[in-house]
């Protein structure tokens, strides 16, 4: 037996009235704010250098309400290539909800793209200048604060100095 499509939307609008199937919530996403203009400018200044395509920059935005859907979200950020430095830019009021009074607490670097990215760090947004010492390499990448400490540490990969600065 054929139904036609009404019959058949019907049908399901009475089971979903009826509350025997809940659909799947989509996941929560944090509305923009359409008035945002609080942005922090930094630089990656890297050593030897990277091109923009080998570095990856995310932003960790936590809730500062307990009603929020979520606790956090992160945004990708692509960095703009300057001469020998990259540059990109976090909006503190990115997003608007008055149920989570959202801001930015970290950005994470991640370097090397080839195969999955090869060494990945963080730092709390707003705690720079900072400079850390990268050994890139896909099983065993590490990024540390102390050059003789990357540099001891026995695997192989290329080892870059990275710093990140507030301002173009």
């Amino acid at each position: 037996m054929r139904h036609s499509k009404a019959f058949s939307v019907a049908l399901l609008a009475a089971v979903l009235l009826a509350g025997c199937v809940t659909l799947p919530s989509s996941p929560y996403q944090p509305p923009a704010n359409p008035h945002a203009s609080d942005l922090w400018r930094y630089r990656l200044a890297i050593t030897p250098p990277l091109p923009a395509d080998q570095v990856r920059v995310d932003v960790l935005y936590e809730a500062g309400k307990p009603t929020c859907p979520v606790s956090q979200v992160g945004l990708r950020i692509n960095p703009q290539q300057r001469g020998q430095t990259l540059t990109f830019g976090v909006l503190m009021d990115q997003f608007e909800d008055p149920r989570c009074d959202w801001h930015a607490n970290q950005i994470w670097i991640a370097l090397g793209k080839q195969d999955g990215y090869r060494a990945r760090f963080s730092i709390p947004v707003g705690s720079v200048p900072q400079t850390r010492w990268c050994r890139l390499n896909p099983q065993h990448g590490t990024c540390l604060a102390q050059e003789q400490d990357v540099r001891a540490f026995k695997v192989p990969g290329d080892v870059y100095q990275v710093t990140i600065l507030r301002g173009e």
